[in-house]
């Protein structure tokens, strides 16, 4: 099943990571232009005072303050300069980047053959390599809504569920990325679980009946509900992102009330997850 899925060479996973900073790296750049901004403030400041010097023939006064200026001028520069190692890599590498990916093509894809995605760090590279170069404008995972896919902006989460009786039977296995028609997934709303409006990283606050989460648990309480028989097993929820307020009230709460047998494991980003202790 090789075929399936579309690796990055090793080289450009290399320049992946060098074509952006780091949060350490993006922390220090916001200091940097702060004392740049400010000394450029105070050079904004002193400028009238060497005019009004100018003006008045003061000679030694016109020096003096000129000096300040020059001086204000080069701490500005050489401290601009600190960063400028970071900002040659990021932007050596992003232009070697783009020049990879604007010869890319898209390529087909079948989303019924991508089956038994482990919960797990693992399925979710399985899921990106899947989807790479696919087609951004039908299979999106961020912003990039057009074009051969390459993940350059991952804003969406992935969530993985696997479910396993006593007895070792795989019941359900499946994956979702939270949105409207997104891959993976759509979720059953029929199976009657609530969701609830919660608020986003970025503050805006919707209603989460479209999360990752949310699609992949009202999909396993239907199949139960239909099977007419008690699930008695494991239920692993692999999750990239926190779960919300909303989704740990599903997981939690509503799934083992509507699944008693059930014994849940939680891992987000291959971490245990700690919300429902």
């Amino acid at each position: 099943e090789a075929h399936l899925y579309y690796c990055e060479p090793p080289a450009v996973t290399a320049l992946v990571p060098l074509s952006t900073r780091s949060e350490k790296e993006s922390s220090f750049a916001s200091k940097v232009d702060a004392v740049v901004a400010g000394l450029s403030e105070l050079k904004r400041a002193l400028l009238p005072h060497v005019q009004k010097a100018k003006e008045a023939e003061d000679v030694a006064g016109t020096r003096r303050l000129g000096g300040r200026l020059n001086e204000i001028s080069k701490k500005a520069a050489a401290t601009a300069k600190v960063d400028s190692a970071v900002k040659l890599r990021v932007n050596i590498a992003s232009r070697a980047l783009s020049k990879y990916r604007e010869h890319q093509t898209i390529r087909s894809i079948d989303p019924s053959l991508l089956s038994d995605v482990p919960p797990s760090i693992e399925g979710y590279v399985r899921i990106l390599d899947f989807h790479r170069l696919s087609d951004a404008a039908r299979y999106s995972f961020g912003r990039q809504l057009e074009g051969p896919q390459h993940f350059t902006d991952i804003r969406r989460n992935v969530a993985i569920l696997r479910a396993v009786s006593n007895d070792g039977v795989q019941v359900y296995s499946g994956y979702a990325v939270s949105g409207e028609g997104k891959p993976g997934a759509v979720g059953c709303p029929s199976a009657g679980l609530t969701a609830i409006e919660c608020a986003e990283r970025l503050g805006e606050a919707y209603l989460r009946d479209s999360d990752a989460e949310y699609k992949l648990v009202s999909e396993l309480v239907d199949l139960v509900d239909r099977s007419q028989a008690q699930f008695q097993g494991v239920v692993t929820i692999w999750s990239k992102k926190p779960l919300c307020t909303s989704c740990t009230s599903v997981v939690y709460r509503q799934l083992p009330a509507r699944v008693p047998g059930v014994v849940l494991r939680v891992l987000v980003d291959d971490e245990e997850d700690e919300a429902g202790a």
